[in-house]
């Protein structure tokens, strides 16, 4: 549980929601029905979830490989991410200066208060900004060579 809670932590920290999470354990022995509820409270507690976000089932090899033998057991698990920034774009509106949820800190205001936290608003500040060279076409290339020939046609006069 202590992996999980550091994998939570470093998704908010990149501003990931945790969507939805499908788990199968495979095993042939023991039977895994009485332990699933149990499983899938822990995860969604550590996690911060509904219990409905999170679904625990298991299966059986049917005697094949390792698992299907008993002499072990695997699981597999997916995760549905959201950006926690698409979705504020998207579905959130903060039309006073309250912060609308203390887990995400990529809201900004209607005003345009910025309720990002102070590092990151610090951070934002010491990147460099780019300075893009705009890339010249071929056409823009040929312009620029005869405006250079004709300063030195006007030099040689």
């Amino acid at each position: 549980m202590k992996l999980l809670a550091h994998v939570a932590d470093l998704l908010g920290e990149n501003r990931f929601i945790i969507e939805n999470i499908d788990a199968t354990v495979i095993a042939q022995a023991p039977k895994m029905r009485p332990y699933i509820d149990t499983m899938r409270e822990n995860i969604a507690s550590v996690l911060g979830l509904e219990i409905s976000q999170v679904n625990v089932k298991a299966t059986t090899e049917e005697g094949l490989g390792f698992t299907g033998r008993g002499e072990a057991i695997s699981a597999q698990a997916v995760c549905l991410l959201s950006s926690a920034s698409e979705l504020c774009e998207d579905s959130v509106s903060v039309t006073d200066n309250t912060r609308p949820c203390e887990t995400c800190p990529g809201c900004v205001a209607a005003d345009g208060k910025d309720f990002r936290p102070k590092a990151d608003k610090e951070n934002d500040k010491k990147k460099p900004k780019d300075k893009k060279k705009k890339d010249k076409t071929p056409k823009d290339k040929i312009k620029t060579d005869k405006k250079k020939k004709d300063r030195k046609a006007g030099k040689k006069k």
